[in-house]
């Protein structure tokens, strides 16, 4: 199973920073104070402690508050050292390299200049009694690279009960860690979401579910997360296309997707969504028609527990797991019999039956093959041999598949 989604995101928000950093530089005055050295060494630390190696294990915990609506508060529990996929998750080597931010200056800075910068919402990442705040950018990203609501150049340590603040020239710091934030809203919508009770065992009331709580998920976000619509809708359809059926372990993959609204289709939140498999159009037609189509491919399955919940989401090639053969597609590297392959074939439906079973299973002796068709009920050998002649038959395949079924099956 595969999950690409989280990854593409944050290296997609990462981007977009780097895109937008000159422009707060620009909101903040050339300071003329003498570089303290000491104050970096203080924010790296923090960093340090927060964060945490690649090794190491536990949760840091992020607090944002948006002032303007209400004192609205979202917190997220995030893992520390390095994520599923073997990344790091420490902001230390962007804030000391030179070729990132490292050469940027430091000072000492007091809590006027925390308040000065203040703009509606204030995000924390801390761990146990470790914390560094900042002033995040939030809003639109304007033509002139600038946030709606510029971040802050201010940063406010605590560490041991005692609170520092430091200041920069730019908030590209703020700006580096609200990253983080972003990407633990994403986590939350795909990871911690999309549940369905085990008691459901329709496949595709199961996958419109999944895609009506993503939906829901989105109009939920807080108004500072990045890529949130102003309405996400889940109209209901057919969405499943490979579906295993058997008992031991039940699984299926669908088109997981939401239709999106954006009040300005050039707004920054929409280009987010472009990353990956892109959006489709507005069509102008029906309900949904001023909105933007996103999905892509998902894989669901049952938890230990017994419910429902979607094991990765992907944009290049997939499909079911079956049984001996797992999710493989070689033919060459596995040596499942003709007879274990049609067992999977009754109990599975889909793009399975499309090249990946009638290609494994051509792969078969001739034997092997009549051997399973004599073990079939009349019923089940003609669904089976009308299923392999519409590949094996297909002119489009003559070159795979030498003389169709007819020569396959009567083959030594």
């Amino acid at each position: 199973m595969k999950k690409r989604t989280s990854r593409i995101w944050l290296i997609t928000l990462t981007a977009l920073a780097l895109l937008s950093l000159g422009g707060c530089a620009q909101e903040k005055e050339e300071n003329t104070e003498e570089n303290d050295p000491q104050a970096r060494e203080a924010i790296l630390q923090c960093c340090e402690l927060i964060f945490g190696s690649a090794e190491e294990t536990g949760n840091y915990h992020i607090r944002v508050t948006d002032e303007r609506d209400g004192g609205r508060v979202d917190e997220y529990d995030c893992p520390r050292g390095a994520d599923e996929q073997g990344y790091g998750n420490s902001p230390v080597y962007a804030l000391s390299e030179p070729s990132m931010y490292g050469d940027e200056p430091w000072y000492a800075a007091a809590e006027q200049d925390w308040d000065d910068c203040r703009n509606g919402v204030v995000a924390e990442i801390s761990y146990g009694r470790d914390a560094i705040a900042f002033i995040p950018p939030w809003g639109a990203i304007k033509t002139d690279a600038e946030y709606e609501h510029p971040g802050g150049n201010v940063l406010r340590l605590t560490q041991n009960g005692e609170t520092t603040y430091y200041k920069s020239n730019t908030a590209h710091a703020a700006q580096l860690l609200f990253v983080y934030a972003q990407e633990a809203v994403m986590e939350k919508l795909y990871d911690y979401s999309l549940h369905v009770p085990g008691t459901e065992t329709d496949y595709e009331n199961i996958a419109n579910e999944f895609c009506a709580q993503f939906a829901a998920g989105l109009n939920a976000a807080p108004r500072w997360f990045s890529g949130k619509p102003d309405d996400a809708a889940s109209p209901v359809k057919e969405r499943v296309f490979d579906a295993y059926y058997g008992t031991d372990y039940p699984n299926f993959c669908f088109g997981f997707g939401v239709m999106m609204r954006f009040d300005d289709p050039e707004s920054s939140q929409r280009y987010q969504w472009e990353a990956g498999s892109g959006m489709s159009e507005p069509t102008g037609e029906g309900e949904y028609g001023d909105y933007y189509g996103w999905g892509m491919a998902a894989d669901a399955c049952r938890d230990e527990a017994g419910n429902w919940y979607v094991a990765g989401t992907w944009t290049g090639g997939g499909g079911i797991w079956l049984p001996y053969i797992g999710s493989s597609w070689d033919s060459a590297q596995n040596d499942a019999t003709a007879a274990q392959l049609v067992e999977c074939w009754f109990l599975s439906a889909g793009e399975s039956h499309e090249w990946r079973l009638p290609n494994m299973i051509y792969a078969r002796p001739g034997a092997e093959l009549r051997e399973a068709f004599a073990a079939l009920t009349p019923e089940q050998a003609v669904e089976l041999e009308t299923g392999l002649r519409a590949v094996w038959d297909d002119p489009l395949y003559a070159e795979s598949f030498p003389g169709g079924f007819d020569a396959k099956y009567n083959a030594d």
